[in-house]
């Protein structure tokens, strides 16, 4: 690590730059990026999702949120780099530090293909301030890191209009509608994801989100896709020609840019959009920056996106009562560790033959592993289960009929009562939010103070989001909407009827335990009371909560009436697809709890 940081160090040199910044992006802006620009991990050994890093002469340091500060710090020992905490999740700190640290006539570099023109923008206004100049170069990763991973190029694929609800034909249409609304003459999208909904394709070149390398153009006469054509068969090369989507080679997007008729007002999502594509349109181009209008739509899921949802539930749900079925017929006589649950709960899922790969990489975390929000066992760290105390388990699935993403906490034994307590509060905290009716129009942001309120009352906090969108069949973590902040939230973003999000608040006890809890939820129409609109959440996960870990006398009536619903409904959606042990274990797991508070006040009042 330390050679690749002097190489790095000497390129500076070489070249006369004072500080060159490291984002964990790619051309894409992408949350999963490919092995190709993981330029920050490779050489700072942070393997995080989340990150930017900042080199100069004589320091290095990397920008993390909580989730990966005990992570980076491990990762990051005797590399040369030291972790800077972020104070706000996902904000760019960086850029003042860099505005204090550097004197003036320092210069800057930043590699115009992973870097997002809405931070150039601010690095720009600082740097103006202080007398700071900011060099755009090409990728030059290559020159020092020898053995850098080639650019993917795997199969692209169609995603059925069975699944997907809608032709590619008319979500081109509903983009062009929005082009439109918006003014513009022409529209580029470099987010696959939003590329890979418009136009209902899929590919397996990022881990974990099922997209391709690729940039669209949509005008109101012609969409143009860029990608590896190489990639795409002649049959699906002739129907999507045959649609009216134009196919050019993937490298060839600055080519198109340059003979590109000047003057045209052209719609971008900075948040969304390198700096080198900026820089590629004719000079006379008169940009609209506004959030890509893909983002808001394929958020709404339509009916058959949604009943595919609910079906896609019921297979994962499965997947759960065969591996709770195996763990407790498991543990404790057969080694077990956390590698072995990442690798059960994978092979449970693979079952269903409409299931494709994992959603994202699986956090299981036994004991003071599972205080860590996103940890991941590695061979180094990989702990032994006993039959004693809490594991988490945070996995989810792409399916053909849509993207899973659950989190239960399990008892292996030897419970505490404080890990009950800490389980039965955020069990009240996911009911809170999950049972909450508001008004529509309600803000997504403005709800996280609900699920939040149980756990502070609690005298504790976490520090992470309390909920993202979840795609279909797409990324997990997808925008507009996030209960408190994310990575793709929007935050002015109101909840409305058809969107997916997830509700996981959790209590983290560092170097002990920790618990999170998370369903899938389906913001539906709840009642209109005097002209008012009132919207509210259906769950859709089904897996049973650890009746061991919950602490009864914790819960209010309405609370209970909340979690036997739930175990009911878990219990209906899935019996007819267990066999006869299963389907025993699931009734024994959904049984009713009684509320004695409720039993104490209908005495009283029979008295």
């Amino acid at each position: 690590m330390n050679q690749k940081l002097n190489n790095l160090r000497q390129k500076l040199s070489e070249n006369n730059w004072d500080a060159i910044i490291i984002p964990c992006a790619d051309p894409h802006m992408s949350e999963y990026i490919p092995e190709r620009w993981k330029c920050l991990s490779w050489i700072s050994g942070f393997t995080g999702s989340a990150g930017n890093g900042i080199v100069t002469k004589d320091f290095a340091g990397v920008w993390t949120d909580s989730r990966y500060f005990i992570q980076a710090e491990e990762q990051m020992k005797d590399t040369g780099f030291q972790l800077v905490k972020l104070k706000v999740q996902h904000a760019p700190e960086y850029v003042k530090w860099l505005e204090e640290t550097l004197p003036e006539n320092s210069t800057i570099a930043i590699v115009g293909s992973t870097m997002g023109i809405t931070v150039y923008r601010l690095i720009q206004e600082i740097a103006k301030q202080k007398g700071i100049r900011v060099v755009i170069v090409e990728d030059f990763w290559d020159e020092i890191w020898l053995d850098r991973p080639a650019i993917p190029a795997n199969e692209i694929v169609e995603h059925n209009v069975v699944f997907a609800g809608k032709s590619r034909s008319e979500k081109i249409g509903e983009v062009r509608t929005e082009i439109r609304k918006a003014e513009c003459d022409a529209h580029f999208i470099s987010t696959l994801d939003d590329i890979a909904w418009t136009l209902n394709l899929r590919g397996s070149d990022t881990k974990y989100n099922p997209v391709f390398l690729a940039h669209l153009y949509i005008d109101f006469n012609q969409t143009i896709l860029f990608a590896n054509l190489a990639c795409i068969s002649a049959t699906l090369e002739e129907k999507l020609e045959s649609e009216g989507v134009v196919l050019s080679d993937y490298t060839s997007l600055p080519s198109f840019c340059s003979i590109m008729e000047n003057g045209k007002t052209i719609l971008i999502d900075e948040r969304k959009t390198t700096v080198q594509l900026l820089n590629a349109l004719p000079i006379g181009s008169k940009i609209v920056n506004q959030v890509n209008p893909s983002i808001g739509l394929k958020a709404i899921k339509n009916p058959t996106e949604l009943e595919n949802f609910r079906t896609t539930m019921v297979k994962d749900g499965v997947t759960f009562v065969k591996f709770l079925i195996w763990l407790e017929n498991a543990i404790g006589k057969e080694k077990i560790t956390e590698q072995t649950m990442v690798d059960k709960i994978l092979e449970y899922r693979q079952i269903h033959p409409e299931f494709v790969e994992p959603s994202f990489s699986t956090i299981a975390g036994y004991k003071e592993h599972s205080a860590l929000p996103h940890y991941s066992p590695i061979p180094e760290t990989d702990f032994e289960i006993q039959p004693e105390g809490l594991f988490l388990l945070d996995s989810g699935g792409q399916f053909l009929g849509g993207t899973t993403d659950i989190t239960r906490v399990f008892s292996m034994g030897k419970i505490t009562e404080e890990e009950r307590t800490d389980y039965t509060t955020v069990l009240k905290s996911l009911i809170a939010l999950s049972s909450v009716q508001f008004p529509k129009g309600t803000s997504a942001i403005s709800l996280d103070v609900i699920a939040r309120r149980p756990i502070w009352d609690a005298g504790k906090h976490y520090a992470h989001g309390t909920g993202h969108g979840v795609g279909y069949f797409l990324n997990v973590h997808e925008g507009p909407q996030a209960f408190g902040t994310g990575a793709n939230a929007i935050l002015t973003t109101s909840m409305e009827e058809g969107m997916v999000t997830t509700i996981e608040p959790g209590i983290y006890n560092r170097g002990r335990y920790g618990v999170r809890l998370e369903n899938m939820i389906i913001t539906v129409p709840s009642q209109i009371v005097n002209d008012l609109e009132f919207l509210r959440f259906e769950t859709i996960t089904l897996c049973p909560f650890e009746r061991e870990l919950i602490n009864e006398a914790l819960l209010s009536p309405q609370e209970i009436d909340w979690l036997n619903d739930y175990h009911e409904m878990v219990y209906v959606r899935l019996f007819t697809s267990l066999n006869k042990e299963e389907f025993t274990w699931l009734k024994e797991r959904t049984k009713k709890i009684e509320s004695s508070f409720r039993e104490e006040q209908e005495y009283l009042i029979r008295g």
